[in-house]
C-alpha cells in the first residue's frame, strides 16, 4: 500500500505539473502578497530542528510552524524551500511553502495514503494530517502547499511579480541555513530588533539567521523608502559613531537604547517629520552638543564633548550635594525641556536630578538613584565591564546609529518567555544612504566560573567625619562581624553587617590604634577592648561599660592597647604602654603581679605584640633605636646590643624572626637565637612594610612589591598595605587617598578583577555576613561607611 500511495501521489503531482508547467515562473511569484514574515530555507530538516530547539522565533509562530512540520514530515523537501507565515482576515494562522517539484520524494505510508484526495477539477490536491487539511499544487516548476486553500488558488499569485522587498531574498548569504524577510510594522518577528515603537511603515526588514544552541546571530539591512515614516529614517544623512554610554551605565541595567548621530540638528529635523511635531523650542539646543543620547531604564546619559555647555544651558538647576567628589544638580523646571523630546525612540521620565561625570550628562529621577549609578561608574561597574557583554561585543561594530541592548529580564518580557542566562542580547542599525545596516545577537551566557564581581552593598552616613578609617569586629551573635567607627566627636558607632547603626557611645578622646576583642568572662561573649590617651575601655556588645572598666590613667598612653592571650585560654594579658613604661592588666582589671618591666631603653615607639615560636613566648617591641623581646614576666629574652634608625612600620614575626625595617630601606630580622641579619630593599625613608608568616609585602611611591613581584601603581598618595588571609587565600589591600581608589591584589601580585573600586580610607577584606562572598569595608568621603561585597 505504502509504495502505490506513493505512485498516486507522484503521478497526481506530475500530471498537475504537466498542465501547469511554466518555466518562466519564480518561486517569489507563488508567495501570498499578504505575508508578514518569508523565510529562504536551504535545507529544511536542519531548519525544523532549529525550530525544535531554538524557542524564541518558534514562540512568534508556533502554530504556523506546527502546521508546516506537520506537512512537512510527510512530504520532506530536501532543497531550498520558500516559507510564508500569514494569517486570514479571520485571524487564523496559515502557511504556504514553496519548493522544487523534485524535492517531494518521501513516500506517504498508508495511512496517509487514505487520507489523500485528488481534485481534478481545481488541480488542487489535499491531504488531510490530524485535524488538520493541507492543500497543494504543481505550478511549473514548483509545488504550492498550505493550509489555506485560498492562499495557492488566486491567480494573481502566478502572474505578477511580489514585493520587491521579497526579492532581496535572492541576495541572501549562501552561509546560513535561513534568511528571512518581513514587513516591519506586521511581524511578530520584528521583535527581533528589540524595539517596540508601534510605527506603522511600509520598510521591510532582511535578516541572514545563524542559528546554533542557545545563540542567535543574525544581519542583514532594513530598507528605507523616499519620506521620513520610520524611526530609523531619523538618522537618514547622519553618521555613525561609536557607542560611548555603554562605558558608564550600571551593569545592571535591565534596557539600554542609545541613539547616536554625528549632527543632532539634523537628527531632529527627520524626527520632527516623522512625528509631524513643531520644531523644538530653543531653551534645549543644548542638544547640538552631544554626539549621544541613551536611555537606560530610569535614566538619560548624553554624551558630550563639552558637557559644561549643557549644564550651563539649564537656568534652574541649583547644586545640592557634593557625592563622591561630583556636583549634583536639581533640575527644577529645566526638566520640562526633555519631555516628548526622544519620541519614538523613547519617552523622557520626571528627572529631578542630573550630574557630570567625564564627558557624561546623567539625568534621573531621585537623588539616591542617580547616587546608585554614579557609584556604578566610579567602581567600574559598568556595562562594558559586563562578562555577557564581553562574550557579544567581538560580534559588534565600532560605530552605530541605533544601539539596543536588553538583559534576561526585559527579554523575557518581550518574548513572554523565561529567558534566564540571555544577559547580553544587542542589536545595532548603521545607517547608510537609503538603508540600514543591522546586527544583531540573542545569546545565553554561560558564566565563567571564578569571575570576580563588585556589587555595592551598603553606604552607612555618620553625623560627623570620620578620624579613623572603619573596622570589622566578630559579632558573637550572628557569628559574623560588625564594622566599628570613630567620628571627629569621639562618637564610636558599631554598625551592623547590613548598615545599620546599632549604637553610638561618646568617648573622651580618640582611640589609640584598633579595637580588640576579649572573651572576659568566657562565654562566647565578647568585648571591645581598646585605650584613648587617658583611660582604657572595655564595652558590651550594647556599648555600656563593662565594670570596673574603664580605668582612668594621670600619665599618657603612647600606643594602642595590646591584648595577649598565651595559651588561648582567654586569661587576658592587656598591655598599657606609657612612654618608655609598660603596665600589665588581667581582664578584671587588676595588674598582674608577675610581670614587672624595668629596662630603660627609651620610649616604646610600637605597639607591643606578643609572638609564639615553637613553645616560647615573646613579648617585642621598638624603642627609639633598640628591639626589645621580653619573656611573660617582662624579662629580657633576647638580648640585642645592636641599635637601628627603625621606620614608623610595625614589628611583624616573618619567616619565624622578629622582623621590622630602617629608614636606610633595609630589612632587619632578629632570630630566636639573637642572630641579626640585614637585606637592603632598596626603598626610600618614605616607605610602608607588612608582613605575615610567609608572606613579605611593601610599597613606596607607586612601586607595591608582593614577594618578589612588582605592581606599578598609578602616581599617587598611599596607604600602607594590609594583608588579609581569607578562604586559604591572600589578599593584599592599598588605597590611593588623592584618586579615591581601592586595589585589591592576591598574594602572586595579580589584580582581581573589576578593582580598583571607589573609596578614601585604608580598607578590610572580612567576610561579614558568612555567606560566599567577601566584602570589602572602606570610607565613602569623609563622613560614610561604604561596604562592597566581593563575588
Amino acid at each position: 500500500m505504502k509504495h502505490i500511495g506513493f505512485g498516486i501521489l507522484v503521478f497526481s503531482l506530475f500530471f498537475s505539473c504537466q498542465q501547469n508547467k511554466d518555466s518562466s515562473i519564480t518561486p517569489l511569484q507563488l508567495i501570498p502578497k499578504n505575508s508578514e514574515v518569508l523565510f529562504k530555507i536551504k535545507a529544511f530538516n536542519d531548519f525544523e530542528s532549529q525550530m525544535d530547539s531554538q524557542n524564541i522565533i518558534y514562540s512568534l509562530y508556533a502554530m504556523h510552524f506546527d502546521l508546516t512540520f506537520e506537512f512537512a514530515e510527510k512530504m520532506n523537501p530536501e532543497s531550498t524551500a520558500y516559507l510564508s507565515l500569514s494569517q486570514n482576515e479571520a485571524g487564523l494562522p496559515y502557511y504556504t511553502l514553496v519548493s522544487e517539484r523534485s524535492n517531494y520524494e518521501k513516500p506517504l505510508d498508508s495511512a496517509s495514503f487514505s487520507n489523500l484526495k485528488k481534485n481534478e477539477n481545481s488541480k488542487i490536491d489535499s491531504l488531510q494530517l490530524n485535524l488538520s487539511t493541507h492543500y497543494f499544487i504543481a505550478v511549473g516548476d514548483y509545488i504550492i502547499a498550505s493550509n489555506l486553500k485560498e492562499s495557492i488558488n488566486s491567480p494573481q499569485v502566478y502572474n505578477e511579480s511580489n514585493n520587491k522587498a521579497f526579492s532581496i531574498l535572492e541576495t541572501a548569504s549562501d552561509d546560513v541555513i535561513t534568511s528571512l524577510v518581513f514587513k516591519n510594522e506586521k511581524s511578530p518577528i520584528s521583535k527581533l530588533l528589540l524595539n517596540s515603537w508601534g510605527y506603522n511603515t511600509s520598510n521591510s526588514t532582511t535578516l541572514d539567521l545563524k542559528l546554533t544552541n542557545d545563540t542567535y546571530r543574525y544581519n542583514g539591512i532594513l530598507t528605507y523608502n523616499d519620506s521620513i515614516n520610520s524611526p530609523v529614517e531619523c538618522f537618514k544623512n547622519t553618521k555613525p559613531q561609536e557607542i560611548n554610554t555603554i562605558n558608564i551605565i550600571p551593569k545592571d541595567i535591565n534596557k539600554v537604547i542609545s541613539l547616536a548621530f554625528d549632527d543632532y540638528k539634523i537628527f531632529e529635523g527627520n524626527r520632527i517629520k516623522l512625528i509631524k511635531a513643531d520644531s523644538i523650542v530653543q531653551k534645549n539646543s543644548f542638544l547640538n552638543y552631544t554626539n549621544e543620547i541613551t536611555k537606560a531604564d530610569n535614566y538619560l546619559v548624553m554624551h558630550s564633548l563639552d558637557p559644561d555647555i549643557i549644564l550651563e544651558s539649564l537656568e534652574n538647576a541649583t547644586l545640592q550635594e557634593e557625592f563622591r567628589g561630583i556636583d549634583i544638580f536639581t533640575t527644577g523646571e529645566d526638566a520640562e525641556l526633555l519631555n516628548s523630546q526622544f519620541l519614538p525612540f523613547f519617552k523622557s521620565s520626571e528627572f529631578g536630578f542630573v550630574a557630570i561625570i567625564k564627558n557624561y550628562v546623567v539625568w534621573a529621577a531621585t537623588l539616591e538613584e542617580i547616587k546608585t549609578f554614579l557609584s556604578s561608574a566610579l567602581n567600574n561597574n559598568t556595562l562594558n565591564n559586563l562578562e555577557a557583554f564581553k562574550n557579544v561585543s567581538s560580534d559588534l561594530s565600532d560605530e552605530a546609529s541605533l544601539f539596543i541592548f536588553e538583559n534576561s529580564k526585559s527579554l523575557s518580557s518581550r518574548f513572554n518567555l523565561d529567558m534566564k542566562g540571555y544577559d547580553a542580547n544587542v542589536v545595532q542599525l548603521i545607517n547608510e544612504t537609503d538603508f540600514a545596516h543591522i546586527n544583531g545577537m540573542i545569546q545565553k551566557f554561560k558564566k565563567r566560573p571564578r569571575t570576580s564581581e563588585i556589587i555595592e552593598s551598603f553606604t552607612t552616613p555618620l553625623k560627623h567625619p570620620l578620624i579613623s578609617p572603619p573596622q570589622v569586629v566578630k559579632n558573637h551573635i550572628t557569628k559574623g562581624h560588625d564594622i566599628i567607627v570613630q567620628d571627629a566627636k569621639n562618637q564610636l558607632s558599631l554598625i551592623s553587617g547590613s548598615g545599620k547603626v546599632l549604637w553610638t557611645k561618646t568617648l573622651n578622646d580618640k582611640i589609640l590604634g584598633t579595637v580588640e576583642q576579649i572573651d572576659m568572662y568566657k562565654n562566647g561573649r565578647l568585648q571591645l577592648a581598646f585605650a584613648t590617651p587617658n583611660k582604657l575601655y572595655v564595652l558590651d556588645r550594647n556599648g555600656k561599660d563593662v565594670s570596673p572598666f574603664p580605668l582612668n590613667f594621670k600619665d599618657k598612653i603612647t600606643q594602642p592597647l595590646s591584648v595577649f592571650d598565651y595559651d588561648k585560654n582567654r586569661n587576658y594579658r592587656i598591655v598599657v604602654t606609657q612612654g618608655e613604661n609598660l603596665l600589665m592588666y588581667n581582664a578584671k582589671g587588676q595588674l598582674v603581679k608577675g610581670f614587672k618591666y624595668n629596662l630603660k631603653k627609651g620610649t616604646i615607639t610600637s605597639q607591643p605584640k606578643h609572638f609564639r615560636v615553637a613553645s616560647k613566648d615573646y613579648i617585642a617591641f621598638k624603642t627609639e633605636k633598640n628591639l626589645v623581646i621580653l619573656n611573660r614576666r617582662g624579662q629580657t629574652r633576647i638580648k640585642v646590643n645592636e641599635t637601628f634608625p627603625f621606620s614608623d612600620n610595625e614589628l611583624f614575626l616573618y619567616q619565624n624572626k622578629f622582623t621590622s625595617s630602617t629608614k636606610l630601606g633595609e630589612l632587619i630580622q632578629i632570630d630566636t637565637k639573637g642572630k641579626l641579619s640585614k637585606k637592603a630593599l632598596n626603598l626610600p625613608e618614605d616607605h610602608s612594610v607588612s608582613t605575615t608568616s610567609k608572606t613579605l609585602v611593601s610599597l613606596t611611591e607607586n612601586i607595591l612589591n608582593i614577594k618578589s613581584r612588582r605592581v606599578n601603581l598609578d602616581y599617587g598618595n598611599y596607604t600602607p598595605p594590609r594583608i588579609f588571609y581569607l578562604n586559604d587565600k591572600i589578599y593584599i589591600t592599598v588605597t590611593d587617598l588623592e584618586a579615591k581608589k581601592v586595589y585589591l591584589f592576591d598574594s602572586q601580585a595579580k589584580p582581581i578583577p573589576n578593582f580598583p573600586v571607589y573609596g578614601t580610607s585604608a580598607a578590610v577584606l572580612e567576610n561579614i555576613d558568612g555567606d560566599s562572598a567577601l566584602e570589602l569595608v572602606t570610607q565613602d568621603g569623609i563622613d560614610q561607611v561604604l561596604v562592597y561585597e566581593v563575588h
